[in-house]
């Protein structure tokens, strides 16, 4: 089984998702792609929980 270890968020970095969202959001002029965008950058960031297991043992 996959030991997946727990990812959080600081205050700064929901902040900066909040700025890229609103850059985003007055480029596209469009909230599901700035959603979008946002909501891709946390799921990635949420993998890196699974880092230790991909790495091989050294």
């Amino acid at each position: 089984m996959i030991q997946r270890l727990p990812v959080t968020f600081r205050m700064e970095a929901l902040a900066d998702l909040q700025t890229i969202y609103l850059i985003v959001f007055e480029r596209s002029e469009n909230e599901a792609v700035a959603g979008g965008f946002v909501q891709r950058i946390i799921a990635r960031c949420r993998r890196i929980g699974d880092a230790p297991t991909r790495a091989p043992s050294r």
